[in-house]
This record gives C-alpha cells, structure tokens and sequence, in this order.
C-alpha cells in the first residue's frame, strides 16, 4: 500500500498537491487481481496548512518580541495551558509550574482577586465588550508583578463561550517609573510649598526689625510733635500715616504665613528603611549617581516612626542630591555615599539616620552651622533652602538635624525623627 503527497507542475506552470493511494484488489478466495489506484487533489488543504503555518510562525515572533505571556482556557473543562514566558514573567522555569487554572488564581494579589473575577464573569457573561486588565501576579521571590492581560474569546454554534486565550505582559517596570514620577511630583509640590513658607519666614524676620523700629520713632515722634511742634496737626497727620502704613506692612506678612500654613500635613506610620530605599529610587531614576557608589548599612528590625512620608523622602533626596554634586565638585566622580539607620544611641526612643559623602567638605565648624541658614550656598545656582526647608522638616516631626565633618573628607549629615508610640 501506498500513501503519498505529490507535487504536480502543469505546462501553464500552476503548482497541484496530488495524494496517491494504491492498494491490491482481491477477490472472494484472497487471490490477488489486481491493484486500485486513487487520487485526491489537496492543494486547498496543502495551501492552508502552509497558511496557517506561517501565521503560527508570525504570531510566535510577535510573542516573543513583545515578551508575551499565551494562556488558553477552555471554559468547558477547566483546563488551562500557560506558555513558558507566561511562567517566566513569574519566575519559574516551564517543568516547574504545573498548567493548572489553580496555579494562577492562587496568585493573584489579594487585593486584585474581586476586580479579576467580576472582569471574567462580565466578559464571558458578555456584559463587557472586551478583557483587557491590570493585576498582580506573586513573583517565585514573594514579590509581585504587575501584569497587563488581554483576551479574547471564542463561543460554539449556540454563542456560549468555551474558550479564554490571551496574553499577558509583564509591566512592572512602567508602573515603578509611573509611581516614581508621580511621587516626585508630589514631593516637588510638597518642597515648593515650603520653599515658600521659609522664604516668607525669612522676609518677616529681616522685615520685622525695622517695621517695629519705624513704629517706635513714629510714636515717639508723634508724641514730641504733639507737644509742642508748629503745626502739629500736619505733622501728626503724616506721622499716623507712617505708623499705619508699617503696621498694615507687619499685617500683610503674618497674613501671608497664615495662608502659607494652611496646608496640612499628614502623618502615618512609615518604615525608615523603606523610605530610604524609595529616595534612592529616585535618585537613581534622575540618573544622578554618576559613577558614584551608594552603599546601605540599614538596622534591622527598627520600629516605625510617625511622619509624613513624602517630606521625609524629600529630605533624604535633598542630602542624597547634596553629597553626591559634592564629590563630583571634588573630583571623586567614583566616591562613596553611605546611608545608615539605627537607634539613636542618645536616645532610643528616636529612629537616626545619617548620610555620610567623602566629597569636598566644608572649611570650618562655623560653615556647619551656617549651611543650614535659609539662602546660604556655595554654588553657582539655587536659592539655598534646600538644607533649611530639610531641617524645618524634620523639626516639624519632632526630630533633629545637623552635620559633622569626617574623620577623613566629606561631611556627615545626621537627623533624628521619633519612633512611633
């Protein structure tokens, strides 16, 4: 018997798939009489397995380019295939996850377990037009992975739905960089709010000396006239108007810290160490660590402290920011920056952190203190209030802020912020 697939080029040169079939005819007693030969024209079925061939081969491109997840559930048997990208994103290899519905519905985060099912049901319900969703999915390592999902599905003759495909896509990295550019948009708005209220500070304190000097002499001088000066009324007059106007100026400026203060800050329970680790995500982000190296000496096991977690991660960007433009005005483009956290040793009802540079340092003590002073800088741009808006920011959280000069180069800036009771 034979059983064959033939390719066949006619004179006008169009190409046929021909399928021989040839088997001995016999008759009643066994006695072969001859052969049967058949022919089947195949060219249309040849024409649409290569077809669907080169769509598998396309669509398994795609996948892989895109690092894509396939999954494919049929819906009348539970029976679920998951590809091995779809169990790499989650860090397994292939044979180490078992294609069961099971092994990703136990991971979901549980907080996305509710939006997920009623997205399933409404869309094989067929009251939502389309799957396309974002979730979490536990990662081998206990973390979690943002997954983007989307699907299709496929119904029988009578429209009832008997199959789930899609395809997933890991987006963790988009949605950090999003919750970082968003974080620091918060804290940019956050800083400049206080950049206002310790400029406005800063102008009543130079502005209310003399202010309450020119209403002193204003009395005194209303009180002379007033007692014996040609035209006094005249005098008085103008006098008044000086004492009113000095007072209206004093007015304006604690009417601008009023409304400067109005905005509320808002405490909650945050782990240090996390908060670090957060800053130097955005440090790292605005790529400004250079070639610098940051190591981490962090204690373990530290209670939580009670503050506002955007101003404090602004205040470790500010001296994370600060240390490393100082070694690379020093030249130590390839220094170190070491940030530690432990229990105050002075008092340990406070959490202290430091953040210690070996760049260029400053001159004296004196300069230690000074740096601290709204609008004191060094350098060529700024307004210097980053250090003062840091330390008004901490002292505002009942803690404390100062710095040291090394034992060797660089600075070390210390502040201290109370554990939670």
């Amino acid at each position: 018997m034979k059983n064959d697939d033939d390719l066949w080029i006619q004179a006008d040169g169009s190409q046929h798939w021909l399928r021989w079939a040839a088997y001995p005819w016999t008759n009643e007693e066994g006695v072969t009489g001859g052969i049967i030969i058949s022919c089947e024209d195949i060219t249309a079925r040849r024409k649409a397995e290569e077809e669907l061939h080169t769509t598998q081969a396309r669509l398994a491109l795609v996948v892989e380019e895109v690092n894509a997840g396939y999954w494919d559930w049929d819906l009348m048997t539970n029976a679920v295939y998951l590809s091995p990208e779809w169990k790499r994103q989650i860090g397994f290899n292939e044979n180490e996850l078992l294609n069961r519905w099971e092994e990703w519905e136990c991971r979901l985060h549980p907080d996305d377990q509710a939006l997920v099912s009623a997205a399933i049901e409404n869309y094989t319900g067929g009251r939502q037009p389309a799957f396309e969703i974002e979730f979490r999915l536990r990662h081998k390592d206990g973390s979690y992975r943002w997954i983007h999902s989307r699907s299709g599905l496929l119904r029988d003759q009578n429209n009832h739905p008997t199959r789930m495909l899609g395809i997933n896509l890991d987006i963790t990295d988009y949605k950090k960089t999003k919750e970082l550019s968003e974080r620091r948009d918060q804290m940019e708005q956050s800083f400049r709010l206080h950049v206002a209220i310790q400029t406005a500070a800063a102008i009543a304190h130079e502005l209310n000396q003399p202010l309450a000097a020119i209403s002193s002499y204003a009395d005194v001088a209303l009180i002379m006239l007033q007692t014996g000066n040609r035209n006094p009324q005249k005098l008085s007059q103008v006098l008044e108007n000086c004492a009113l106007q000095a007072q209206r100026a004093g007015d304006v400026i604690r009417q601008l810290m009023i409304v400067l203060h109005k905005g509320e800050t808002i405490s909650e329970p945050i782990d240090i160490n996390t908060s670090v680790h957060e800053a130097l995500d955005l440090v790292k982000a605005d790529g400004h660590t250079g070639a610098s190296k940051i190591e981490l000496d962090l204690a373990a096991d530290l209670p939580p402290i009670t503050a506002n977690g955007l101003q404090i991660q602004k205040v470790l960007v500010n001296l994370l920011h600060n240390g490393l433009e100082s070694m690379q005005e020093s030249t130590i483009n390839a220094g170190t920056m070491t940030i530690t956290t432990r229990r105050s040793p002075d008092d340990p009802t406070m959490a202290e952190v430091t953040v210690c540079d070996n760049g260029k340092g400053v001159p004296d003590t004196a300069t230690l203190k000074a740096m601290f002073q709204p609008f004191y800088t060094t350098k060529s741009s700024g307004l210097g209030m980053g250090l003062a808006i840091s330390r008004a920011l901490i002292e505002a959280h009942g803690g404390k802020m100062w710095a040291e000069q090394n034992a060797g180069i660089g600075i070390s800036v210390h502040f201290t912020l109370p554990f939670m009771i």
